[in-house]
C-alpha cells in the first residue's frame, strides 16, 4: 500500500527516482551519455522492449533482422503452375532473384516462362526465364506489408525440366507460405439454411461475419474494412440445395479465388433428414452434376486453387437429423451409391470439405473458429480467434 506520494520535481534526466519503498535508482546525464546507477551506486543496464512504432526504440534482434541479408532457395518444375513460396514480413527488401535450370527443359518454346512476384504483380521480381542460362533480376523492391512471394510457371511446350529459384532479401525471418492464401480479391460467400430448423444459429453467424471473422481476416484484406465487406457476403437461403449454393463462383474477372461456406442441418430436396437416403434423389444428381462441371470449368479458366468450399453440418439436437449427417459423409467419402461422379470423393479435402456435428446456437467466436479450422484443413494458414 502506498503511504504517500513524493514529488521530486525532476525537470530533466538528472535526479533521483524512488522505485517503491526499498529500491532507488539514479539517472546521471552528461554531454556524452546517460548512466543508470542502483542504490549501491553500481552501474546498471537499461532494457528496451521491442518497438512497434517509428518513434520507439528497437531491440538488438530487431536491428539484426533488418540489416542481415538472407537467401531463400526453392526448386520448381515445368508443370508447377503457381506456387506460394515464402511469406516475408513487413519492411522486407527483395534485393535480387535468380533462376537457373537444373535439368533440361525439353520442348521449351517462346511460351515457356517463369515469373516471380506476388498476387498483385506476378512478375514484379523476375520477368523472363531462359532455360539455357542463369538469369538474375536485381529488383531492390521494398515490401511495406507482409506478403506472400510466389512463382508462376507457364509450361508452353515444355515436357520436362526443373529450375532453382534463389531470392536474396534483407529483412526479418521469413516463414513458410500456405499453398492457399486469402488476398484482397478473394470472394467468400456464406450461406445459411433459413428454412427454420436452425434459427438459433442465425444471429451468432451474422455476428461472426460482421465482427469476429472480419477481425480475423482483415489482415488478408490489407486491413481494409470496405474490401472485406465488398468481398464477403452472408446469404439466407431456404431451398436447402447446398450443392447448388456451393456452386457459386466469382462475380467478376478480377476475383482471384472463391470460398463458399454453407451451414445446413437437414435437406429435404436430397431426401436427407432423419433417414439416410440410400439412393440419390433426382435433385441431388442434378445439383452434384452441375457443381462438378462448374468447378472443372472454373479451374480450367483460372487455376486449381480458384475454388474452395466447406459444408458445415449443424447438429440441431440429439437424433434430430441423423440421416443428413450420414448423407453428407457418404457424398464426401464416396460411399454407397454416392461413389464416383455421384459424390465428391475425388475433390474431398482439396476443393471441398465437410465438417460434421457443428453445435447449433453457439456463439460467434465458436463459429469463426469452425470456419478457420475448416479452411486451414484445405491448405490455408489463418490464426484462430481467442475468446475474450
Amino acid at each position: 500500500m502506498v503511504d504517500s506520494v513524493k514529488n521530486y520535481g525532476i525537470t530533466g534526466v538528472s535526479g533521483n527516482i524512488e522505485l517503491g519503498r526499498e529500491y532507488q535508482a539514479t539517472i546521471v546525464s552528461s554531454d556524452d551519455d546517460i548512466s543508470l546507477f542502483d542504490r549501491n551506486n553500481d552501474l546498471n543496464r537499461a532494457k528496451v522492449a521491442p518497438g512497434e512504432n517509428a518513434d520507439q526504440a528497437q531491440t538488438l534482434s530487431q536491428l539484426e533482422s533488418i540489416n542481415i541479408n538472407r537467401t531463400f532457395s526453392n526448386v520448381i518444375s515445368y508443370d508447377s503452375s503457381t506456387t506460394n513460396m515464402i511469406v516475408v514480413p513487413a519492411n522486407t527488401t527483395v534485393l535480387s532473384v535468380s533462376i537457373e535450370a537444373l535439368t533440361n527443359w525439353a520442348g521449351a518454346d517462346a511460351n515457356t516462362n517463369i515469373t516471380i512476384g506476388d498476387s498483385a504483380d506476378p512478375d514484379r521480381l523476375f520477368t523472363h526465364f531462359d532455360p539455357t542460362v542463369s538469369t538474375v533480376d536485381e529488383t531492390n523492391y521494398l515490401y511495406s506489408n507482409r506478403t506472400t512471394l510466389r512463382s508462376t510457371v507457364t509450361q508452353g511446350g515444355a515436357t520436362s525440366g526443373t529450375a532453382r529459384v534463389m531470392i536474396l532479401y534483407s529483412g526479418g525471418t521469413l516463414f513458410a507460405a500456405p499453398q492457399n492464401q486469402i488476398d484482397t480479391q478473394t470472394e467468400i460467400n456464406i450461406f445459411f439454411d433459413s428454412s427454420g430448423s436452425m434459427n438459433s444459429s442465425l444471429t451468432p453467424l451474422r455476428t461472426m461475419k460482421n465482427d469476429v471473422l472480419k477481425n480475423a481476416l482483415l489482415p488478408f484484406y490489407d486491413d481494409d474494412g470496405d474490401a472485406y465487406d465488398n468481398n464477403v457476403s452472408f446469404t439466407e437461403e431456404g431451398n436447402e440445395r447446398v450443392w447448388s449454393q456451393m456452386e457459386t463462383m466469382g462475380s467478376n474477372s478480377n476475383v482471384t479465388q472463391v470460398i463458399n461456406l454453407v451451414f445446413s442441418d437437414e435437406n429435404s430436396p436430397y431426401g436427407a433428414t432423419s433417414a439416410y437416403p440410400t439412393n440419390p434423389t433426382t435433385q441431388h444428381t442434378t445439383d452434384i452434376t452441375s457443381l462438378r462441371s462448374t468447378i472443372a470449368t472454373a479451374e480450367t479458366a483460372n487455376s486449381s486453387s480458384y475454388f474452395r468450399s466447406v459444408l458445415f453440418q449443424v447438429n440441431t439436437g440429439p437424433g434430430s437429423y441423423g440421416g443428413y449427417k450420414d448423407y453428407v459423409n457418404a457424398v464426401i467419402n464416396g460411399t454407397g451409391n454416392y461413389s464416383g461422379t455421384a459424390g465428391l470423393s475425388d475433390r474431398a479435402n482439396v476443393e471441398v470439405r465437410v465438417e460434421t456435428d457443428v453445435i447449433a446456437g453457439a456463439n460467434a467466436t465458436y463459429y469463426a473458429n469452425q470456419v478457420i479450422n475448416g479452411l486451414n484443413s484445405l491448405g490455408y494458414s489463418i490464426p484462430n480467434v481467442s475468446y475474450d
